[in-house]
Protein backbone atom coordinates (compact mmCIF):
# COMPACT_ATOMS: atom_id res chain seq x y z
CA UNK A 1 0.00 0.00 0.00
CA UNK A 2 1.03 3.58 -0.55
CA UNK A 3 0.82 5.21 2.88
CA UNK A 4 0.90 8.92 3.73
CA UNK A 5 2.43 9.87 7.07
CA UNK A 6 1.75 13.40 8.21
CA UNK A 7 4.01 12.85 11.16
CA UNK A 8 7.77 12.53 10.70
CA UNK A 9 8.51 11.62 14.33
CA UNK A 10 7.38 7.99 14.22
CA UNK A 11 10.55 6.60 12.60
CA UNK A 12 9.96 3.14 14.07
CA UNK A 13 6.47 3.03 12.46
CA UNK A 14 7.90 4.09 9.07
CA UNK A 15 10.57 1.38 9.32
CA UNK A 16 8.00 -1.21 10.48
CA UNK A 17 5.77 -0.52 7.47
CA UNK A 18 8.56 -0.40 4.89
CA UNK A 19 9.85 -3.77 6.16
CA UNK A 20 6.41 -5.17 5.31
CA UNK A 21 6.55 -3.88 1.74
CA UNK A 22 4.53 -0.69 2.08
CA UNK A 23 5.54 2.54 0.36
CA UNK A 24 5.81 5.39 2.87
CA UNK A 25 5.44 9.06 1.96
CA UNK A 26 6.51 10.99 5.07
CA UNK A 27 5.57 14.65 5.47
CA UNK A 28 6.64 16.69 8.48
CA UNK A 29 3.87 17.74 10.86
CA UNK A 30 4.99 21.34 10.24
CA UNK A 31 4.59 20.99 6.46
CA UNK A 32 1.30 21.48 4.64
CA UNK A 33 0.29 18.06 3.21
CA UNK A 34 -2.25 19.47 0.74
CA UNK A 35 0.16 19.54 -2.20
CA UNK A 36 1.06 15.86 -1.71
CA UNK A 37 -2.62 14.91 -1.35
CA UNK A 38 -3.51 16.84 -4.52
CA UNK A 39 -0.58 15.34 -6.45
CA UNK A 40 -0.77 11.70 -5.33
CA UNK A 41 -3.40 9.17 -4.35
CA UNK A 42 -2.85 7.18 -1.15
CA UNK A 43 -4.26 3.82 -0.09
CA UNK A 44 -3.80 4.60 3.60
CA UNK A 45 -2.57 7.31 5.95
CA UNK A 46 -1.29 7.75 9.48
CA UNK A 47 -2.06 11.28 10.61
CA UNK A 48 -1.35 13.08 13.84
CA UNK A 49 -4.23 14.91 15.49
CA UNK A 50 -2.52 18.27 15.22
CA UNK A 51 -4.72 21.26 14.32
CA UNK A 52 -5.46 20.06 10.79
CA UNK A 53 -5.75 16.30 11.38
CA UNK A 54 -9.53 16.11 11.14
CA UNK A 55 -9.51 18.29 8.00
CA UNK A 56 -7.01 15.89 6.43
CA UNK A 57 -9.42 12.99 6.86
CA UNK A 58 -12.03 14.91 4.86
CA UNK A 59 -9.55 15.89 2.15
CA UNK A 60 -8.09 12.37 1.80
CA UNK A 61 -11.60 10.89 1.53
CA UNK A 62 -12.64 13.47 -1.06
CA UNK A 63 -9.60 12.51 -3.13
CA UNK A 64 -9.99 8.76 -2.49
CA UNK A 65 -13.07 7.56 -0.54
CA UNK A 66 -11.36 4.20 0.13
CA UNK A 67 -8.27 5.72 1.83
CA UNK A 68 -7.78 4.02 5.19
CA UNK A 69 -6.87 6.81 7.62
CA UNK A 70 -5.57 6.03 11.11
CA UNK A 71 -5.13 8.80 13.64
CA UNK A 72 -2.09 8.88 15.92
CA UNK A 73 -2.23 11.03 19.04
CA UNK A 74 -1.24 11.31 22.67
CA UNK A 75 -4.60 12.97 23.42
CA UNK A 76 -6.75 10.50 25.32
CA UNK A 77 -9.87 12.62 24.82
CA UNK A 78 -12.49 10.17 23.50
CA UNK A 79 -14.56 13.01 22.02
CA UNK A 80 -11.84 13.65 19.44
CA UNK A 81 -11.54 9.92 18.69
CA UNK A 82 -15.30 9.71 18.12
CA UNK A 83 -15.21 12.75 15.87
CA UNK A 84 -12.34 11.24 13.85
CA UNK A 85 -14.26 7.97 13.46
CA UNK A 86 -17.41 9.82 12.35
CA UNK A 87 -15.33 11.48 9.64
CA UNK A 88 -14.27 8.05 8.42
CA UNK A 89 -11.03 7.32 10.29
CA UNK A 90 -10.19 3.63 10.06
CA UNK A 91 -8.50 3.44 13.45
CA UNK A 92 -7.16 5.53 16.30
CA UNK A 93 -3.75 4.79 17.87
CA UNK A 94 -2.39 6.30 21.07
CA UNK A 95 1.20 7.44 21.62
CA UNK A 96 3.41 5.83 22.75
CA UNK A 97 2.58 3.32 20.04
CA UNK A 98 1.90 -0.22 21.18
CA UNK A 99 3.23 -2.35 18.30
CA UNK A 100 0.75 -5.12 19.02
CA UNK A 101 -1.96 -2.55 18.25
CA UNK A 102 -0.01 -1.23 15.25
CA UNK A 103 0.31 -4.76 13.87
CA UNK A 104 -3.43 -5.36 14.35
CA UNK A 105 -4.22 -2.09 12.57
CA UNK A 106 -1.85 -2.83 9.67
CA UNK A 107 -3.28 -6.35 9.24
CA UNK A 108 -6.82 -4.96 9.22
CA UNK A 109 -5.81 -2.18 6.78
CA UNK A 110 -4.13 -4.68 4.45
CA UNK A 111 -7.16 -6.98 4.47
CA UNK A 112 -9.52 -4.07 3.85
CA UNK A 113 -7.32 -2.78 1.01
CA UNK A 114 -7.23 -6.23 -0.62
CA UNK A 115 -11.01 -6.49 -0.24
CA UNK A 116 -11.44 -3.08 -1.88
CA UNK A 117 -9.27 -4.11 -4.83
CA UNK A 118 -11.15 -7.40 -5.24
CA UNK A 119 -14.52 -5.60 -5.01
CA UNK A 120 -13.47 -3.08 -7.67
CA UNK A 121 -12.37 -5.91 -9.96
CA UNK A 122 -15.65 -7.75 -9.50
CA UNK A 123 -17.67 -4.57 -10.04
CA UNK A 124 -15.79 -4.00 -13.30
CA UNK A 125 -16.50 -7.55 -14.42
CA UNK A 126 -20.17 -7.21 -13.49
CA UNK A 127 -20.39 -3.98 -15.50
CA UNK A 128 -19.03 -5.87 -18.50
CA UNK A 129 -21.55 -8.65 -17.87
CA UNK A 130 -24.41 -6.17 -17.73
CA UNK A 131 -23.29 -4.56 -20.97
CA UNK A 132 -23.05 -7.98 -22.63
CA UNK A 133 -26.45 -9.00 -21.28
CA UNK A 134 -27.99 -5.82 -22.70
CA UNK A 135 -26.35 -6.49 -26.04
CA UNK A 136 -27.46 -10.14 -25.96
CA UNK A 137 -31.10 -9.12 -25.45
CA UNK A 138 -31.05 -7.01 -28.58
CA UNK A 139 -29.03 -9.46 -30.70
CA UNK A 140 -30.15 -13.08 -30.34
CA UNK A 141 -28.36 -14.23 -33.47
CA UNK A 142 -24.79 -15.42 -33.03
CA UNK A 143 -22.38 -12.97 -34.62
CA UNK A 144 -20.45 -13.96 -37.66
CA UNK A 145 -16.81 -14.80 -37.28
CA UNK A 146 -14.37 -17.63 -37.09
CA UNK A 147 -15.29 -20.67 -35.05
CA UNK A 148 -12.76 -19.58 -32.43
CA UNK A 149 -14.41 -16.14 -32.13
CA UNK A 150 -17.89 -17.64 -31.83
CA UNK A 151 -16.77 -20.18 -29.19
CA UNK A 152 -15.04 -17.37 -27.26
CA UNK A 153 -18.23 -15.26 -27.29
CA UNK A 154 -20.44 -18.15 -26.15
CA UNK A 155 -17.92 -19.07 -23.42
CA UNK A 156 -17.77 -15.44 -22.25
CA UNK A 157 -21.55 -15.30 -22.07
CA UNK A 158 -21.66 -18.53 -20.01
CA UNK A 159 -19.02 -17.19 -17.61
CA UNK A 160 -20.93 -13.96 -17.14
CA UNK A 161 -24.17 -15.82 -16.41
CA UNK A 162 -22.38 -18.06 -13.91
CA UNK A 163 -20.80 -15.05 -12.17
CA UNK A 164 -24.14 -13.27 -12.05
CA UNK A 165 -25.82 -16.39 -10.66
CA UNK A 166 -23.02 -16.74 -8.04
CA UNK A 167 -23.25 -13.00 -7.23
CA UNK A 168 -19.59 -12.50 -8.10
CA UNK A 169 -18.30 -15.47 -6.07
CA UNK A 170 -15.63 -16.87 -8.38
CA UNK A 171 -15.32 -20.23 -6.59
CA UNK A 172 -19.07 -20.84 -6.82
CA UNK A 173 -19.17 -19.75 -10.47
CA UNK A 174 -16.31 -22.15 -11.26
CA UNK A 175 -18.19 -25.03 -9.58
CA UNK A 176 -21.30 -24.13 -11.59
CA UNK A 177 -19.27 -24.20 -14.83
CA UNK A 178 -17.53 -27.42 -13.73
CA UNK A 179 -14.06 -25.93 -14.13
CA UNK A 180 -11.35 -25.11 -11.61
CA UNK A 181 -11.18 -21.71 -10.00
CA UNK A 182 -7.69 -21.27 -11.53
CA UNK A 183 -9.09 -21.93 -15.00
CA UNK A 184 -11.89 -19.44 -14.44
CA UNK A 185 -9.40 -16.80 -13.26
CA UNK A 186 -7.32 -17.41 -16.41
CA UNK A 187 -10.38 -17.04 -18.63
CA UNK A 188 -11.36 -13.82 -16.85
CA UNK A 189 -7.95 -12.36 -17.65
Amino acid sequence: MKILHHNDEEHRLHHYLSERGHQNVVISAQTDPNMAIDREQFDAAFIGLHPHGLQLIRKLHRRNPDCLVSMITADRNTRIAVEAMKLGAFDYLLIPLNYTEVERTVIMMTREHEGQRERLGLEGRLDLENQAASAAKTDTVLPLGTLRQIVWQVERSAIRRALRHARGNISEAARHLDISRTTLYAKLQ
